[in-house]
C-alpha cells in the first residue's frame, strides 16, 4: 500500500510540474505567478488523490477475487497490464500452484481474461516494455508470448520460474483440467 501512495504521490508531482510548465508562463504574463504555482499544487494534489484512491479500490477489489479450483493455492496477486496489440490492458494477474491468470478491470475497451496453465509455460523473463521502461514480464507459453507489465517484475519472475520449477520436481505440473476442476474423480 505504501508503495501505491508513493506511486500516486509521484504522478501528482509530475503532473503538477507539468502544468508548471504551461501556466506559470501563461500567468506570469498577467502578474498572477502565486496564483499558477497555487493552481499547480492544487491541481498534482488532488490528481495524486485520484490516482490513489483508484488504486486502492482496484486493489480491494481484486484482491483474492479469482475463483480457485479445489486443489488450487493462491501463491501471489498484484496489478498487472496485460499488452494485447497497442492497449496496456489494466487488471490482476494472480499465481498460483497450477496457473498464471489475468483478469482485466471493466474500464478497458478490451475487458477479457487470460489464463495458462502451468505445465503449458515455458518461462518468464523480464523485459521491457515501449523499448525502454524496465517494467514488464515475457511469459512464454505453448500458445504463445504474453507480455505483462507488473510492479516488482523479479518477484513475479523468480515467483512463476520458481513454481514452474517445483510442479515440474514434484510431479503435480500433469494434471489434466479435469482433475482441477473435479479433484475426485
Amino acid at each position: 500500500m505504501l508503495r501505491m501512495l508513493l506511486s500516486a504521490g509521484l504522478a501528482g508531482g509530475a503532473f503538477a510540474t507539468a502544468m508548471g510548465v504551461v501556466l506559470i508562463p501563461l500567468l506570469h504574463l498577467t502578474g498572477e505567478a502565486r496564483l499558477a504555482v497555487f493552481l499547480c499544487a492544487a491541481c498534482g494534489f488532488a490528481f495524486a488523490l485520484t490516482i490513489a484512491w483508484f488504486s486502492l479500490s482496484a486493489a480491494r477489489h481484486f484482491h483474492s477475487r479469482l475463483p480457485l479450483h479445489p486443489c488450487d493455492t493462491m501463491l501471489q496477486q498484484g496489478p498487472a497490464n496485460h499488452l494485447v496489440g497497442q492497449e496496456a490492458v489494466g487488471g490482476w494477474l494472480y499465481l498460483t500452484d497450477q496457473r498464471l491468470v489475468f483478469v482485466s478491470h471493466g474500464v478497458n475497451a478490451f475487458v477479457h481474461a487470460w489464463e495458462a496453465p502451468l505445465h503449458a509455460v515455458l518461462s518468464a523473463a523480464r523485459c521491457v516494455t515501449m523499448g525502454l521502461l524496465p517494467n514488464g514480464i515475457r511469459v512464454e507459453t505453448t500458445d504463445g508470448t504474453r507480455q505483462l507489465v507488473v510492479s516488482r517484475r523479479r518477484v513475479w519472475e523468480t515467483s512463476i520460474s520458481g513454481t514452474i520449477a517445483a510442479s515440474r520436481a514434484s510431479g503435480t505440473m500433469n494434471r489434466s483440467p479435469d482433475a482441477l476442476q473435479h479433484p475426485l474423480k
